[in-house]
């Protein structure tokens, strides 16, 4: 393939790193350059005659509207490397700029150092803001790097309708056919149109869920007590808290993918695989004793897994796959078999912990880890909480698994709310199947009641004036939701508005 000579002044993002971390900026590369952002890189720009260092000066100094900084365990251990050059050049540059601008953006690909360079006028390298493109959000954190970059470098492509970043971090993705994760995915949708592929689809399923129900029992990875070093200390705890949140996120990404091709694409004969799916996590849940909260945590691998799968089935009408995956599984409890949507709602599973669950979500906004500044802020008042914390972090959290499927963050808003009704919908009908069981409603605290306080058609009503449009037509009661059952529909309807109004009224108008 010819390669076209590129001069250092074109305006391009600077990537400075490694050679041994020559993969991961390969990857990042492909990001960058699907959402239409130039990049130089030594390796690529540097051609046969031309002066290293002079070539490097120029690209740093002339055309460099971004400088990436790239550290890992490789970077740490090496004494001696050319991107010590890099980042002399670049210091220099940057005490050059305005304090305000935003040029220098260090990225970690492991937990490292980052180094500490002066940049003049008391700024430092490891004091800005870094980005980690490591651990369970990999992807969300390269999507918000490429859309920052393609700010700073190609502001003129963003009234050019661009590929989006979350669309070209998964081109990225896809691009390497032979990755297993691409395999995967293959594999599944092969197996969910072969008719004769059940066996074969359960198999594939079992072998997905099976390492992870094994590491959501290990209880060196999720154990149910607090380290005695961290029982007198609210902060520590709130910080160990979030951290097994992240752990969670990083154990079940594997399964997102199985779940959201099985709920958008499955058939009725595949029912009982999502339904066992389900039962799976299901099963990892019910301790006897320990921490409270870390307790209720055990119920969030389901919540994150029937977000998923409702977000999935409603994005191609496929509500037999929802039936199978949020309103037919149960879990076993001390009170016997009850229905899995009944024992776990956000709400619910959150409860002991709601305002570290703020903190957690106000620092994704602010792209860092949860400090004990916002901690103690919280705690006392002077920080805000947010009004449905687990619900902003799951929107965050999916994001990117619905980047090709939805058109944009408008489209993505509209089906994540959509599914917290129907999942609202399907636990207050279980609810008024199985009374014995019933203790009190737990929906209504997601980001559809929130985000609609004034709407004079919220959510939950649009989807009402849907179902009676069309009563026993309503697509949901043909695919088997509420037993096919119009008046079940109805009652749950009329117990989700109430609920979501009361709640707005009571808990957000104030």
């Amino acid at each position: 393939m010819n390669q076209v000579l590129k001069q250092p002044t074109q305006r391009h993002a600077f990537i400075s790193y490694v050679h041994e971390d020559k993969e991961r900026v390969d990857r990042l590369q492909e990001a960058l350059e699907a959402a239409g952002v130039a990049v130089w890189r030594d390796t690529k720009d540097l051609w046969p005659g031309q002066n290293w260092e002079d070539q490097i000066r120029s690209a740093i100094k002339s055309g460099s509207l971004a400088f990436i900084a790239c550290f890992s365990e490789n970077s740490e251990a090496r004494e001696t490397t050319y991107q010590n050059l890099e980042l002399a050049l670049a210091a220099d540059e940057y005490r050059l700029r305005p304090p305000t601008t935003q040029w220098l953006l260090p990225v970690r690909f492991s937990e490292c150092e980052v180094p500490d360079y002066d940049l003049g006028a008391g700024r430092r390298l490891s004091s800005i803001h870094r980005t980690d493109l490591f651990g369970s959000s990999e992807t969300v954190q390269i999507i918000r790097l490429t859309e920052t970059v393609k700010r700073i470098v190609a502001p003129q492509v963003l009234s050019e309708q661009p590929i989006a970043p979350a669309v070209a971090a998964g081109l990225a993705e896809a691009r390497k056919a032979d990755s297993p994760r691409a395999v995967r995915v293959q594999e599944i949708k092969e197996l969910l149109r072969d008719p004769n592929g059940d066996i074969a689809l359960e198999d594939l399923a079992a072998d997905v869920a099976k390492p992870i129900c094994t590491a959501l029992k290990d209880p060196e990875i999720f154990p149910t007590s607090l380290p005695a070093s961290l029982e007198r200390s609210r902060i520590g705890v709130a910080k160990y808290y979030i951290g097994r949140i992240h752990e969670y996120d990083r154990v079940l990404e594997p399964l997102f993918r199985v779940v959201q091709l099985g709920a958008m694409y499955g058939l009725p004969q595949h029912e009982v695989v999502w339904t066992n799916l389900i039962e799976a996590l299901g099963s990892t849940v019910h301790q006897r004793s320990g921490d409270p909260a870390l307790l209720e945590l055990r119920g969030y691998p389901v919540i994150v897994a029937t977000h998923v799968a409702a977000m999935a089935a409603i994005s191609r009408k496929n509500y037999v796959s929802l039936r199978a995956f949020a309103a037919t599984p149960t879990v076993r409890t001390a009170a016997g078999k009850v229905p899995v949507a009944l024992d776990y709602s956000p709400r619910r599973v959150f409860s002991e912990m709601q305002w570290v669950t703020s903190a957690l979500v106000i620092a994704e906004d602010q792209r860092a880890e949860p400090d004990d500044a916002l901690l103690e802020g919280l705690l006392r008042g002077s920080v805000g909480k947010r009004h449905t914390p687990l619900s902003d972090h799951l929107y965050r959290l999916l994001a990117p698994l619905f980047s090709d499927y939805v058109g944009d963050e408008m489209d993505y808003a509209e089906l994540f709310e959509k599914a917290e009704v129907f999942l609202d919908l399907i636990t207050a009908d279980v609810a008024a199947v199985h009374p014995e069981l019933y203790r009190s409603f737990y929906g209504g605290y997601g980001r559809y009641t929130w985000n609609h306080v004034r709407s004079p058609l919220p959510p939950e009503k649009a989807l009402s004036a849907a179902f009676e449009s069309s009563q026993k037509g309503w697509s949901p009661l043909l695919d088997g939701l509420f037993d096919g059952s119009a008046q079940r529909a109805q009652l749950a309807f009329s117990e989700v508005m109430s609920h979501a109004e009361t709640v707005r009224k009571e808990q957000w108008r104030r």
